[in-house]
């Protein structure tokens, strides 16, 4: 008798003010040390700040920015006896895509440290948004290395 597989289930968090999963995911990647609150304010002032900028919704532009960003496979390396540390790739699915892509953003905001942290990541996603940016070359690189391996 086979054994039933059981599926993870994410428990998502939506954001207080305006009611998007995303935002949630944002916010608790922003987090540090369990300070919800601080996480909250600056990725609300980095929203206040990309309306500003861009005279848009800032939840859309968003939105677009991680589209643009999340990778549709991951690479990782398999140990085997013959072979040891060979690179493979291997498709994920859109939660996975989409948390590597806020993980980027988050990861290329923190290196900069000229300006608040706000501003370094209102900075981030607006170049997520418009195509440009450490993480869209991330992106192409990943696929560049999965290119590479099998042709």
């Amino acid at each position: 008798m086979p054994r039933i597989s059981i599926k993870k289930q994410y428990n998502l968090y939506q954001d207080i003010k305006y009611k998007n999963l995303l935002l949630g995911l944002l916010i608790n990647r922003v987090l540090q040390k369990g300070k919800k609150l601080i996480s909250q304010k600056i990725v609300y002032k980095t929203l206040n700040f990309i309306a500003e900028k861009e005279k848009n919704n800032p939840i859309l532009i968003l939105e677009k920015a991680i589209t643009n960003i999340q990778p549709s496979f991951q690479i990782y390396t398999k140990f085997t006896q013959k072979k040891k540390g060979t690179p493979f790739y291997q498709k994920i699915n859109k939660y996975c895509s989409v948390s590597i892509a806020i993980k980027w953003i988050i990861f290329f905001a923190r290196t900069k440290k000229d300006k608040p942290f706000y501003i370094r990541l209102s900075n981030e996603i607006l170049d997520a948004y418009l195509q440009k940016g450490s993480a869209i070359t991330k992106k192409e690189d990943l696929y560049k290395l999965a290119e590479g391996l099998y042709s």
